[in-house]
């Protein structure tokens, strides 16, 4: 991962729940994982598309990075704080499956996994 990814701690939680801040010094919005920036009032073409700089930030955080929860779980545990079985719980959860199968494959009890879902 490039070395935008060790300033995680200088956003705040929707920033990096997204994956890009808007800089309105330069009106760009700026992924935060690889740096690139998609000034705002351009058009990108993609794909016989036309984005806005908004819409194309997004987009390319989905095609270039993937799944923000995943990359979420890959950082450092002292930066994140959420365990191993947590990280599993997540997954798990963000999979779709049923709170009574992540009980089975976690060995707890259903109760334990929707009170997780909810704290």
């Amino acid at each position: 991962m490039n070395n935008m990814i060790n300033n995680y701690n200088n956003f705040n939680i929707d920033t990096i729940k997204n994956g890009y801040h808007f800089q309105p010094e330069t009106d760009c919005y700026i992924c935060i994982e690889c740096g690139i920036e998609y000034e705002k009032g351009e058009v990108f073409p993609v794909e016989n598309r036309y984005f806005t700089a908004e819409k194309m930030i997004k987009y390319h955080i989905q095609s270039q990075h993937g799944n923000r929860l995943n990359t979420l779980l890959s950082l450092d545990k002292k930066l994140t704080t959420i365990t191993d079985n947590q990280k599993e719980a997540l997954s798990l959860m963000a999979s779709g499956i049923s709170n009574k199968e992540i009980a089975s494959q976690l060995k707890l009890s259903p109760s334990t996994v929707r009170h997780m879902r909810f704290t």
